[in-house]
C-alpha cells in the first residue's frame, strides 16, 4: 500500500507493507508495526510542493 494521507491506520494495518509520506502522524509507523505491518517512509529530494515544513528553507535554484 502506498498512502499519502492521514487517519487510516486500521486500514493500512491490513497490508504487509505500507509506504508512507514523511509527513504522516509520528505514531503511525509504531501503530502499524504493532499490528504486523511494516512501514517505510521516503523523503523526496527533488519535489517540493510547498506544504512541507522545510519548503520555506529551500532556495528556488
Amino acid at each position: 500500500m502506498i498512502y499519502y494521507g492521514e487517519d487510516r491506520a486500521p486500514d493500512l494495518a491490513k497490508f504487509d507493507l505500507a509506504i508512507l509520506s514523511p509527513l504522516v502522524e509520528a505514531s503511525l509507523p509504531s501503530y502499524l508495526l504493532e499490528h504486523g505491518s511494516l512501514s517505510l517512509a521516503y523523503l523526496s529530494l527533488t519535489t517540493i510542493g510547498g506544504w512541507e515544513p522545510w519548503a520555506s528553507g529551500v532556495r528556488p535554484d
